[in-house]
């Protein structure tokens, strides 16, 4: 007997006011199926959350490991000692030619060959040191962004770090043009 028709027949007793305890019962005798009254209350939640089809939900993992060929891992090999390319490069090469893979992938292939001398600072904590003001307005912070070919610059306060003016100018330069 399928999951799908155990489960229907679990809600169409439900509709019918019968308690899970009672459920329980006539999905044993009937169908040989025992389920938990933990898992009947699953299911009617399910049921009214929205469209169940009384089927089990996917458990195919988010992520699938895909394996490359031999030749993919080839072509990687060969920009790397050629060109000389970065990892960031190599993806962006190997996207055009229809191999797509991620940058963290590539890395892990030119180190395990030996073509990479390493970063410095991977594995390495980083410590950082907030600054922050005691006072309100003894230092403020200037950041730009551009939108639609304008630059809107906002200035905060670093103690309160309130907005205190928010300017929109047609270029980013330390002279005033102020549209608005």
């Amino acid at each position: 007997m399928k999951k799908e028709v155990v489960r229907k027949q679990a809600i169409r007793l439900r509709f019918r006011y019968k308690s899970y305890a009672v459920i329980q019962r006539i999905l044993k005798e009937r169908y040989s199926f025992v389920a938990s009254r933990r898992t009947l209350k699953r299911w009617w939640h399910r049921f009214n959350a929205g469209d169940w089809d009384f089927r089990d939900i996917s458990r195919k993992p988010k992520r699938v490991k895909y394996k490359f060929s031999q030749e993919e891992i080839d072509e990687i090999l060969f920009l790397r000692k050629q060109e000389g390319c970065s990892a960031y490069q190599i993806k962006y090469m190997l996207e055009r030619k229809g191999f797509y893979m991620s940058e963290s992938f590539i890395k892990s292939i030119i180190r395990n060959v030996g073509l990479s001398r390493g970063n410095k600072m991977e594995g390495q904590r980083l410590k950082w040191v907030r600054f922050e003001r005691l006072h309100p307005n003894s230092m403020w912070q200037i950041d730009g962004t551009q939108y639609k070919g304008r630059w809107i610059i906002p200035v905060i306060d670093d103690c309160s770090r309130y907005c205190i003016i928010i300017g929109v100018f047609e270029q980013n330069t330390t002279k005033k043009s102020l549209l608005c």
